[in-house]
């Protein structure tokens, strides 16, 4: 995922990753990251919870608008 970003970063088109497993951000290094501490399947947060998920959204809308190359946010 981290090529097909980077690629989209040069084409001008901000991305952002959000991951779980903080050891593949260092291997892939796409440009943004959040890391979440959730467990795999669930990188928005538990089923059904709505207010999680949608902060989880709205932080990484944010991150993808506003943040420097080779960031890293955890939440």
């Amino acid at each position: 995922m981290g090529l097909i970003q980077r690629e989209m970063e040069a084409q001008g088109i901000r991305t952002i990753s959000l991951m779980n497993l903080p050891n593949i951000g260092k291997i892939v290094r796409p440009p943004r990251i959040i890391q979440v501490n959730y467990s795999l399947g669930t990188i928005f947060g538990h089923a059904g919870d709505r207010e999680t998920q949608t902060a989880i959204l709205k932080k990484a809308i944010e991150v993808a608008l506003t943040g420097e190359p080779e960031s890293l946010l955890v939440l």
